[in-house]
């Protein structure tokens, strides 16, 4: 092999090496890039729930103050003298909410069969 042969065979193979580097470096660098464009994906989604978390946190202690009032005002009716049917009446209570809301809430065996009464009559009158 010639002098000159060798010396292009060496230029080329130098150039091969410089294309292997430059390729891996660019398949890195595409690496790089997907976990960049995955890594902003998960920030962006973050952003979303928590600009939503403190909508729901407002939300949450608003319906907590509301059952809060609720129940004052219904320790002040009663103290008032309010019978609990006055009670049921006054609220707009329906039977069907009277049937979800009675395993849940706490009330003497007596107020609860005074409601249970008062729905008797609303429903033989045709109050309901």
């Amino acid at each position: 092999m010639s002098e000159e042969t060798r010396r292009l065979n060496d230029i080329i193979t130098a150039q091969a090496k410089e294309l292997e580097a430059w390729q891996a470096k660019s398949n890195r660098q595409k690496g790089d890039i997907r976990k960049v464009h995955s890594e902003l994906d998960t920030l962006k989604r973050r952003v979303g729930e928590e600009s939503r978390q403190p909508e729901q946190a407002i939300a949450e202690a608003d319906m907590m103050l509301h059952i809060a009032e609720g129940q004052l005002l219904g320790y002040y009716l009663s103290s008032c003298g309010t019978s609990i049917t006055e009670l049921v009446e006054s609220m707009g209570l329906e039977q069907g909410e009277w049937e979800n809301l009675s395993g849940r809430v706490n009330l003497k065996d007596v107020d609860r069969q005074e409601i249970e009464e008062y729905f008797l009559a609303v429903c033989e009158g045709g109050g309901e």
